[in-house]
């Protein structure tokens, strides 16, 4: 019998699309600033580019995946979900993202529209640097590297492929080493609880009865 990993971080799912969207994406309908002072420009902020037309087809293909990541990942209740926040990120040579995790969500993901051999990999965490060694360290001890003694997992960031996982793992990339520009698209989902349905139905009918109450009343 082997031993049996007990509370993981976290789940990362990679999909591949076998649609590519990154043939469909065009720019010019998205602005773009730089962030940072860095060598990375974003979309808007509260911009949900996700939403526009033009991503339409990808939009459905990540709606999908969501519901496979969690259904079938993390076994979750729910009623339905949206994409709350998307954005773009284009990364030039340096640009570059230091460790950070997604506030105000349960999934998070990111859908690269151009990515090139020689960019850096998306790299997960197990807690932020500070926290990551005990007063006695055990990390060069270890004769191979493994997801459940390790500190940090990379996962290679293809074009038309999408790394999804829970919002709270904390997550980077290094800087960019080559002269070809990355283009991805992130965005955050929450879900629809069953109570806020409740709440939601609940005050529409007392909306609705409200309405016909003061219809009536101006006969």
């Amino acid at each position: 019998m082997t031993g049996v990993p007990i509370f993981p971080t976290g789940i990362i799912r990679t999909y591949k699309s076998l649609t590519k969207f990154s043939e469909e994406f065009d720019p010019k309908y998205f602005k773009i600033e730089k962030y940072d002072g860095s060598n990375k420009y974003r979309s808007e902020k509260f911009n949900n580019v996700i939403m526009h037309e033009s991503l339409n087809g990808l939009h459905d293909w990540i709606k999908t995946c969501i519901d496979d990541y969690l259904s079938n990942e993390l076994y979750m209740k729910y009623d339905e979900h949206f994409i709350n926040e998307s954005w773009l990120n284009v990364n030039l040579k340096g640009g570059s993202q230091p460790i950070h995790s997604h506030p105000n969500s349960i999934l998070s993901g990111v859908y690269y529209l151009k990515s090139e051999e020689g960019h850096p990999p998306l790299e997960f965490h197990k807690t932020r640097p500070s926290d990551q060694h005990p007063f006695i360290s055990l990390s060069e001890q270890y004769e191979k590297i493994h997801p459940n003694t390790t500190n940090k997992v990379a996962f290679p960031c293809e074009q038309d492929s999408m790394i999804v996982f829970q919002s709270q793992l904390y997550h980077s990339h290094a800087p960019i080493q080559i002269d070809e520009q990355r283009i991805s698209l992130s965005w955050n989902v929450w879900k629809r609880l069953w109570i806020l349905s409740v709440l939601r139905f609940i005050t529409e009918v007392l909306y609705l009865n409200w309405n016909d109450e003061e219809n009536n009343s101006s006969f």
